[in-house]
């Protein structure tokens, strides 16, 4: 085949298409696209180097090359022999040494330039194994994650269902014995109650023998207040009587001494008239004396005569009447003595005949007291005893709810710790949770910087690839007028084209592994997030979950314990009110027998009483004899001296020379003196029964006093004991509404209730269960989707026409590869 003789073009008139691989300095800011050759280039056959100055691309078959126009012939006569057996000269003689040069200095640079980017395809190689490494690390770590999650579930699970069941076994526990401290409650509350209606007999027995003791002692107060107000009444009466019988002896004495001195003036008148008519007459009267003398000494013998004779009858007229009055004073003291006598023997009869009832009623009534009081006292001491031994029972009861009230707070406490352990467990693998998800976030930026990295690399690679194409085609330009330059270029074309197609599908390879690696890194990323997110609700559902729990079993531990302290606390409540019960007894049965023993004493005064007032009604009753005799001796003298007057008006008027009474003066003082000594008799009689009446009336006050006294604090204790009968009756009210189950109806009903919330629970507990295996099953595929994640089946349609065989031609840039 012959080639017309083409145009010679050196390489020095050539412009510089491409620049020296020295002055290759790419500028790494401006970054390429990706390297898409359009299909409308890549396909075309291949232009000749006149026509066309764009690189051509083979499609793997065997390279067509079209013959370059002929060329103009330039001289006829030049031999066609020389041009088929000689080669065109490519280069001038001057310019071969320099063409040469330059060209091995160009291919020394294409080599090395080639060397480097296979050193650089082989980094990104590395760079891909080590991503595919990374991948495969990240998906172990995930899957160790997932275990890890899963083990922790399955543990988290696992205590959940053991904390569960040990709580229902201390439910259980905690039901039975607080069914058995209810049993205990009640047996100790009937006890309490059979004690307190013992104790409320025994109390209205006692208030009733109390009541029936101060009847009595009204009665007794009754009557003495009412002798007393007699005794009173008379001795007001009889201060009167003495009070007007004093008026009257002043009024007596004052007119009998009015009297008395009118008749020594009226004596000493008629004296000092008669001395002076003595005196005056003596003289005439010395005369007639001795005419008269004889005379008169008849008469005055007559008349003395005379005078003793009415004398005599007087003083036998005033003894019979003295006598008389004597023996009338004497029938009518003894009249009165006798029915005195009558009357106070009856009185003394019917008192004592009261007293003896009143004494054997009081007897019989202390007898009966002092029998129940001992009866009490052992009862009272028996049923001590047994409460005693209760109480020791029940303490020893009570301190051994205590030792389990104490157990269950440790295990509260226990359990409170699991608690935190769990919620550290679950923070600390919420902290690895978030800090792999950092070293991820960190290691998916160091991919992304690596796969940033890889693209510049990528675009650099596409510059060089372009650069060299563009060296090439400028080869091809200047050796394809040589034969051997043009099979050299054809091989070496093809070459570079099926290397060429070999680094594009490289490149296409790797940019298809990048967009797999990317959208993985994504998937892995978005599942990373997803997976972490859902743990993390998960786990804040199951702490949520935990703690509600903890929070319930906490808060129905505390209501419990609540409920037993409350009941412990009513227990101990109980016991001291019946402690104080006992204790109000004992202090009442110490007080009725002080009242007892003070009844006695105040009977035994009432007695002493008594008898005193008996001894002031018999000084009464004597003093009023006395009083009366004196008002009789009173009445005589007064009638005596009556008389006395008259008969001294009679002598006045009969005799004209008075004569003096010899002896009747001294009679009269002689008596005035025993009336004063009676009158001084009567009235120390009568401060002494003054002062009797003060003593009795101050004996009496006390006895007031704590009558008042008795009286307050029986009012006292009635009103104490409404009040706790009413606190009582509040106490048991509350017993039964916090019970709730005294009847056998109230129980079935309890019963019902606790199993309607024995079901409840159960149903929530199922569906809690159910809502775990769901989680668990969501967890199970969300993993095994983590595990196995879906490879994109993407092809690259722009090497799908591209056949996968290869022309093994031997060229410089095959063998280099």
């Amino acid at each position: 085949m012959s080639f017309p003789k083409a145009k010679l073009q050196r390489f020095n008139e050539v412009q510089g298409c491409t620049p020296s691989p020295a002055d290759y300095n790419v500028s790494l800011k401006n970054h390429a696209g990706l390297a898409t050759i359009p299909k409308s280039e890549r396909f075309t056959d291949l232009r000749s180097p006149a026509s066309s100055d764009h690189s051509f691309v083979s499609n793997g078959h065997a390279p067509s090359f079209k013959t370059p126009n002929p060329p103009r012939k330039q001289k006829v006569g030049a031999p066609n022999s020389n041009r088929k057996t000689k080669p065109v000269d490519l280069f001038a003689i001057t310019d071969d040494a320099e063409a040469l040069k330059e060209k091995i200095v160009e291919c020394n640079n294409k080599d090395l330039f080639i060397q480097e980017l296979t050193e650089h395809v082989e980094e990104l190689k590395q760079d891909l194994n080590d991503l595919q490494s990374v991948i495969s690390k990240l998906t172990k770590r995930n899957s160790s994650l997932e275990l890890n999650v899963e083990k922790l579930s399955d543990d988290h699970s696992k205590t959940l269902t053991e904390l569960t069941k040990k709580r229902e076994l201390e439910v259980v526990l905690v039901k039975k014995k607080a069914l058995e401290v209810s049993g205990k409650v009640d047996e100790v509350k009937n006890k309490f109650v059979a004690l307190k209606e013992e104790s409320v007999e025994e109390l209205s027995n006692l208030l009733k023998c109390i009541g029936v003791l101060q009847n009595l002692l009204d009665l007794l107060r009754k009557n003495t207040q009412m002798i007393i107000a007699e005794q009173t009444e008379e001795l007001i009466l009889k201060n009167k009587q003495i009070y007007e019988f004093e008026k009257s002896i002043s009024q007596l004495k004052a007119l009998h001494l009015q009297e008395i001195q009118t008749l020594e003036s009226d004596m000493l008148k008629t004296v000092s008239n008669m001395h002076n008519i003595i005196d005056n007459e003596k003289e005439n009267g010395e005369k007639r004396v001795n005419e008269v003398t004889n005379a008169k000494e008849q008469e005055i013998g007559t008349l003395k005569e005379k005078f003793d004779k009415e004398r005599l009858k007087l003083i036998e007229d005033y003894e019979m009447k003295i006598q008389q009055m004597k023996e009338n004073f004497k029938e009518a003291t003894i009249l009165t003595e006798i029915q005195t006598r009558e009357k106070c023997e009856t009185i003394e009869s019917s008192w004592k005949a009261k007293v003896e009832e009143v004494q054997l009623e009081a007897d019989a009534i202390l007898k009966e007291c002092q029998a129940i009081a001992e009866y009490n006292i052992i009862q009272s001491e028996i049923e001590k005893n047994k409460v005693s031994y209760e109480l020791t029972e029940e303490k020893k009861k009570v301190e051994e709810l205590r030792a389990e009230n104490l157990e269950m707070k440790s295990s509260c406490a226990v359990a409170e710790t699991k608690r935190k352990e769990i919620e550290t467990q679950l923070s600390n693998v919420i902290i690895e949770l978030n800090t792999i998800r950092e070293e991820l976030g960190k290691e998916i930026t160091e991919c992304k910087e690596n796969v940033r990295a890889a693209t510049k690399d990528k675009n650099l690679y596409e510059l060089t690839v372009q650069k060299t194409h563009k060296t090439v085609e400028a080869l091809k330009r200047r050796l394809m007028k040589s034969d051997q330059d043009v099979e050299q270029l054809k091989a070496e074309l093809e070459a570079t084209e099926e290397s060429k197609l070999e680094v594009e599908g490289k490149c296409n390879q790797l940019m298809h592994e990048l967009e797999i690696v990317t959208d993985l890194c994504d998937i892995i990323e978005e599942q990373n997030k997803m997976t972490v997110d859902l743990a993390e609700q998960k786990v804040l559902q199951l702490k949520e979950e935990l703690c509600n729990k903890i929070d319930d079993f906490k808060s129905k531990s505390k209501a419990e314990i609540k409920l037993k302290e409350d009941e412990l606390n009513k227990v101990k409540k109980d016991l001291s009110e019946a402690r104080e019960l006992l204790h109000d007894q004992n202090i009442l049965n110490c007080k009725a027998q002080e009242w007892i023993s003070l009844s006695q004493d105040e009977i035994k005064q009432c007695e002493v009483l008594e008898k005193k007032l008996l001894a002031s009604e018999d000084s009464r009753h004597n003093l009023l004899k006395e009083n009366s005799k004196l008002k009789t001796v009173i009445e005589l003298m007064q009638a005596s001296e009556n008389d006395l007057l008259k008969q001294i008006s009679d002598l006045k008027n009969c005799e004209p020379e008075p004569v003096p009474l010899p002896g009747t003066d001294d009679d009269l003082k002689e008596k005035y003196g025993k009336l004063l000594e009676q009158l001084e008799s009567v009235e120390k009689d009568n401060a002494q029964l003054r002062m009797q009446v003060a003593e009795q009336n101050a004996l009496i006050g006390p006895f007031r006093d704590n009558l008042k006294s008795y009286e307050m604090e029986y009012n006292i204790l009635m009103n104490e004991k409404e009040h706790a009968e009413k606190e009582a009756h509040e106490m048991g009210l509350k017993y039964v509404e916090i019970l709730g189950h005294q009847n056998l109806k109230q129980k079935i009903k309890h019963l019902v209730d606790l199993k309607k919330k024995n079901a409840i629970l159960t149903e929530e507990k199922q569906k809690l269960e159910v809502k775990l295996r769901n989680q668990a099953r969501t967890i199970e595929n969300l993993k095994s989707q983590v595990s196995t994640p879906k490879k994109s089946s993407k092809k690259d349609k722009e090497n799908l026409d591209h056949s996968s065989g290869r022309i093994e031609s031997p060229g410089p840039l095959r063998d280099r590869n």
